[in-house]
């Protein structure tokens, strides 16, 4: 696996098995359509759709959840704005509690006072009789105790907030059971919000803060549905020009392919690639279509899916044409055959080598832009049918690493010796005593000889 990811491409003789799997039928038209642009717009429209799906999704399970608690803030909004806890209040309370369980001592407390204070004999009477006695001296001393004076009018002064305090408390006595619900009222809030009395006013402020979130979030919610009905359109224009694209290619797929089966001994085939719409569950980054290839092998028979209706050799046989209907559409970097010589029918191996042997796959261009490096045997250096590929090969110019057993009962040695030396930039790794399978028979050499070429070369 580690050598394949840093090839560029192999073809071997199982590749058709590939054409068993309907997803690769969508990725070879594609390779034939060459609109390589479209496939990134809607690969780019499908990620933004699926990102504001994902945020959508997410602020909605949000949403959701707050929704479940928006009736618990909004029951506490109201019971907080109607009790409008004030901070300190409830040691004012107990305070005025305290006061009027205490009223009737304190009333006749400040009773007495009153009579200290403006009774008969009392500290007003005394001052005035004072003040009556000094008049009748002489004026410097009446004016020495002015002082007297202020007092007696401090001292009335005292006496009115004295008797008006003993009768508010008279009349607050009346609402002791008012303060008493008001603090029953203050603490159980405290307690069901698990905070003091004198922080329920913030607490307060704190659920406003958290239920106004939750109707923003509603308003959000609008605006990333508003978000995924624009990438949405965008998503639909775009795949949608892919599929007409896809349904143009996929006709002249179908005559590329028909127009390669008659050499390859299936003139009487036919070919189709159908390509259908799904749902929404089944768009990807790659639009909406699902194709397969259809074939009918013998007339009058209705087409049916290639991996079903089609044989193990007409598997391969439609997978030639299809690369040869690939090669003509697209500049593929590859060209390596494996063992031409060996395959038994004539019809194939001359299909294969004209192909070797069209000069447009041999160009300067193709090879310029060939980034990689490739592993080449070679067949039968006796089979003249070979010639060709000999003729060319040595126009590769690309690092290339030829591996070859020394006992190889199939292949004869002597061919790939003969690359070797008609590929200037080749290198090639002998091994001793070894058969057609070295990468069975000594697997660790071999890996270790591919991994160190494809790392240097």
């Amino acid at each position: 696996k580690r050598q394949g990811d840093l090839l560029v491409e192999i073809q071997g003789q199982f590749d058709a098995q590939g054409l068993l799997n309907s997803k690769t039928h969508l990725k070879f038209l594609d390779i034939f359509a060459n609109h390589t642009e479209l496939l990134s717009r809607v690969a780019e429209a499908y990620s933004l759709l699926s990102n504001a799906k994902l945020k959508l999704k997410r602020a909605t399970e949000e949403l959701s959840i707050n929704e479940s608690r928006k009736e618990y803030l909004e029951i506490a909004v109201e019971e907080l704005a109607s009790l409008k806890p004030i901070e300190g209040e409830e040691a004012k309370l107990l305070e005025t509690r305290s006061e009027l369980m205490n009223a009737e001592k304190i009333i006749i407390a400040l009773n007495e006072a009153l009579q200290f204070i403006g009774g008969e004999g009392g500290a007003i009477t005394l001052v005035a009789k004072a003040q009556k006695t000094l008049d009748k001296t002489s004026d410097r001393i009446t004016k020495e105790l002015e002082s007297l004076e202020r007092a007696a009018n401090e001292l009335s002064e005292t006496e009115s907030v004295v008797g008006r305090l003993a009768t508010e408390i008279e009349l607050d006595t009346s609402y002791l059971e008012e303060i008493d619900e008001r603090l029953n009222s203050i603490r159980t809030l405290a307690r069901k919000h698990g905070v003091t009395p004198d922080e329920l006013n913030s607490k307060y402020q704190e659920f406003c803060n958290q239920l106004r979130m939750v109707e923003d979030e509603a308003s959000q919610i609008e605006a990333l549905e508003r978000e995924l009905e624009s990438t949405k359109a965008k998503f639909i224009e775009d795949a949608d020009a892919l599929s007409k694209s896809r349904i143009t290619a996929g006709k002249r797929l179908d005559q590329a392919i028909i127009s390669e089966l008659k050499p390859l001994k299936l003139a009487q085939s036919k070919f189709q690639a159908t390509i259908e719409s799904c749902d929404e569950s089944g768009w990807s980054v790659y639009g909406w279509d699902k194709v397969t290839f259809q074939i009918s092998t013998n007339p009058g028979t209705p087409l049916g899916p290639l991996q079903i209706v089609a044989s193990g050799g007409e598997l391969s046989r439609f997978l030639l044409a299809l690369w040869v209907a690939l090669c003509a559409a697209t500049p593929l970097q590859k060209l390596i055959f494996d063992e031409v010589g060996l395959i038994k029918s004539n019809a194939m191996k001359n299909k294969i080598l004209n192909i070797v042997n069209d000069q447009k796959f041999w160009s300067d261009d193709t090879f310029q832009t060939v980034r990689g490096h490739l592993k080449a045997t070679g067949g039968y250096v006796g089979d003249k049918s070979m010639e060709p590929v000999f003729e060319k090969i040595g126009g590769l110019g690309i690092p290339t690493f030829i591996l070859s057993g020394t006992n190889d009962s199939w292949v004869n040695p002597e061919a790939a010796k003969k690359i070797h030396q008609l590929i200037s930039s080749s290198e090639m790794k002998e091994f001793e005593g070894i058969s057609h399978w070295a990468f069975l028979e000594d697997p660790e050499t071999y890996s270790k000889n591919i991994l160190n070429f494809l790392a240097s070369a």
